[in-house]
């Protein structure tokens, strides 16, 4: 879970949650991240959830904003910003001083993400939403730019098995084409870009990145204490993966490039 600091602070919501008899772990890296270890209620009935002090998110979606570094008064946009959990977390940590403008092809995914940024707290005169295909939208250039892509979610098995009967090479296949037009994208936008996928497949991770001209943009590690990209390309030191099995949240793939 992340402790919403646009509604409390880390210290309040902590003893709120101790009241509720909630056992938790507070992350070391990112001390806005708890990890529930046992709970007397469903998480969402909690009194803090109910007025979105906490939002439930996992802790590698939260890395993801993390590489990204939003900073105070910086232009940002986010290519595939709803249900908007990522949106919100960059106006948080900006302490809602970012300048966001959040693309998404559904237009009802935009409207209940609306709904969440308001009862999350996050300045809604600093966000625009957008109904775009953000694998083709051509805006003025921005600071920075975020990609959380579409793609198998095979990152969260671990969680839902049920993601296996799904999971195809055409699938896949289909993914990585809409992956590498959304990151291309992104880098005509912003001389910053963090790109992800909630994936364990090199497919959707490394092999989107070789697919780049590598002598235009430079690769670096964002978050130093994640793991490091599969060794089936040249530069996976300049990778982050995060692994369910040892860092105790979805498998995700992040890269951050820069000019």
């Amino acid at each position: 879970m992340r402790v919403n600091t646009l509604r409390t602070s880390e210290e309040s919501v902590l003893r709120e949650l101790e009241l509720e008899g909630v056992e938790f772990i507070v992350s070391k890296e990112v001390p806005y991240m708890v990890k529930v270890v046992n709970s007397k209620r469903p998480i969402r009935t909690l009194k803090p959830v109910k007025e979105f002090k906490v939002v439930p998110q996992d802790l590698a979606s939260a890395v993801v904003v993390e590489a990204l570094k939003p900073g105070f008064n910086e232009s940002i946009i986010d290519l595939t910003a709803a249900p908007g959990l990522k949106t919100s977390l960059i106006m948080m940590l900006s302490e809602n001083r970012a300048k966001v403008v959040a693309c998404d092809k559904s237009l009802k995914r935009l409207n209940i993400m609306r709904n969440l940024l308001k009862k999350l707290g996050v300045d809604l005169s600093r966000v625009s939403l957008i109904h775009s295909d953000s694998t083709t939208i051509s805006l003025r250039r921005f600071d920075k730019a975020l990609v959380d892509a579409p793609c198998s979610n095979s990152g969260a098995i671990h969680k839902d098995p049920g993601i296996k009967l799904s999971l195809t090479k055409g699938k896949v296949l289909h993914n990585s084409i809409i992956q590498s037009k959304l990151l291309s994208n992104a880098l005509r936008l912003a001389d910053y870009v963090t790109f992800s996928t909630c994936s364990i497949l090199p497919e959707e991770g490394e092999f989107i990145i070789s697919k780049l001209d590598l002598s235009d943009v430079k690769l670096f590690r964002a978050i130093t204490w994640v793991g490091k990209g599969y060794p089936v390309v040249n530069f996976y030191e300049s990778l982050m993966r995060l692994m369910p099995h040892i860092h105790e949240c979805e498998g995700f793939f992040i890269a951050t490039l820069t000019r």
